[in-house]
């Protein structure tokens, strides 16, 4: 079911401050789960960036909202 309201306030809500942050919680999440080692600081890093990269992509092409 789509929100009206969800998709209205999504633009607004994505300033480089908030892109960021996204970034930070990401990563901060990822180093907190995964054991070291196998995983190294830089593994960690590029996967954080992955996952951010994905989650952008499903939002400018919408499929976030719909997925909601």
């Amino acid at each position: 079911m789509r929100s009206p309201h969800l998709t209205s306030s999504w633009p607004p809500l994505l300033t480089p401050f908030t892109q960021k942050m996204s970034e930070v919680l990401i990563l901060d999440n990822l180093w907190q789960s995964l054991p070291r080692p196998p995983f190294t600081d830089q593994e960690t890093e590029v996967l954080a960036s992955r996952v951010y990269d994905y989650i952008w992509q499903r939002r400018t092409s919408g499929d976030a909202v719909r997925a909601a």
